[in-house]
Formats: structure tokens, sequence, C-alpha cells
């Protein structure tokens, strides 16, 4: 055995020897204290996991229970918390001579917001200049709520007519009488027309649901809105 200049003994071991020779002795005095515990994983003892917390005991629930997909081979999770607008728009055609202020109103009610609003001019072979009025939102909660502006009884109107109103890509047309929107009602045109303010709604709608089923919803939550807010229509 070698010394060093201050007199302790060598050991000359490689460093990782030494660190795995002082691991094990760690692990080996650890495991004394566990194994008092009398629970064991495969052969090796292990610490009890404590089972007193009161979040533990709470029952935990699935907001939707998956579905079956192709027998049992896989399950998709309904994406009902997904369902709403992707964008809702507002458009009206009118000339210099008529009140494109009231008109502008009108759509910036519709819309929620006054900056979505647009004017577009443009020149006319057979008369004075069309102007075109234009409003539009992207955002999911301020597009629920232009529709639920539509009131309880066009809503349920448009639910009627679901199936001649709606195309292949999810979009709900329909159209307003301009003149009565100008005085403050909101009344669906039959008709189209120079005197119609036009909308569109479009429809998210995700894979693991029926496309049906999730317009409906969003109709559905268009509709509670416009109850909650006293909105009858007409």
């Amino acid at each position: 055995m070698t010394r060093g200049t201050n007199g302790v003994p060598s050991l000359r071991l490689p460093l990782v020897t030494l660190f795995t020779r002082c691991c094990a002795c760690l692990c080996t005095g650890f495991l004394r204290h566990v194994v008092q515990l009398g629970v064991s994983c495969g052969g090796y003892p292990t610490c009890r996991l404590p089972t007193n917390h009161p979040y533990l005991k709470e029952p935990h629930t699935q907001l939707f229970h998956p579905e079956p997909l192709f027998g049992n081979l896989m399950t998709h999770q309904p994406f009902r918390g997904l369902v709403g607008l992707h964008r809702i728009s507002w458009r009206a055609t009118a000339t210099a001579l008529s009140n494109l202020d009231a008109i502008a109103d009108g759509l910036a009610w519709l819309v929620g917001d006054p900056d979505e609003v647009e004017l577009d001019r443009t020149a006319s072979y057979h008369g004075p200049e069309v102007v075109l009025i234009d409003a539009r939102t992207t955002n999911k909660k301020r597009a629920l709520a232009s529709l639920a502006r539509l009131g309880e009884h066009n809503i349920q109107h448009l639910l009627a007519s679901l199936e001649q109103r709606l195309d292949e890509q999810h979009v709900l047309h329909f159209r307003l009488e301009l003149n009565a929107l100008v005085d403050g009602e909101v009344v669906l045109a039959e008709t189209s027309g120079t005197s119609t303010v036009k909308g569109q709604a479009k429809f998210e709608v995700y894979p693991g649901q029926p496309a049906a089923d999730q317009i409906h919803e969003t109709i559905d939550m268009a509709l509670n809105m416009a109850k909650e807010k006293g909105r009858d229509g007409a």
C-alpha cells in the first residue's frame, strides 16, 4: 500500500468504481429501512404511496365517454367542446342616395363591432354609384353572439328550413329585410333583392361526430343566448 504526501493511503481505484461502490452502499442502507414497510413490486421493496388525500378519494368521471369506432379496434372522443361558428358575415347593397350611416349602424349591431364594417363604393353604368357594405368576424364567440341577434323566432325558422339553407361547405345562407333592420327590427326575408342583408354563417365541423349534430348543437347554443337576452325576432 502506498501513501500520499499527507500520509493518507492511496486507494488507486478508478472514480467510476469508487462511485459505484458508494451508491451501492447508500442503496443498501435505504432498502434496510424500506423493507420494513412490507411492500414489494417485482421482488424489490418499494414505498407505499399515500392514499389518504381527499382528491384521491373523489370520483373521477369523463365528460364524454369514448364511443367505439370500427368495433373494438379504436375509440374516438367526440369534439363536443369545439362546436361553434368559424365565421359569420353580413352584406348589404345600397346606393349613394340611401342612408348609408343607418345601414352601417345596423350591420355594426349585427356583427357586434363597428370596426368590422367596411364600405366599398363602385361606379354604376345605369345610375348612381353602388355602395357595398360588408361586416364580418372570425372570432368564435362574437360570431355565435351575432347569430343569436337574429332572435328566438328567426333562429327557430332557420332550424326548420336548415336543409334548404345549408350548403355542402356547412355554410348557412339567409337574408334579412334591410328596411326593417334600419328601423331596429330583425326580419327574415322570404326573397332575395337589393333591399335585403345577406347573411352567411360558416359552421365548424370536426370528425368523430355527425356534422348535422354539431350544427344543430351550435344553433341551439345561439338559440339559448337569444332566449337569455330576451330577443324574440320577427
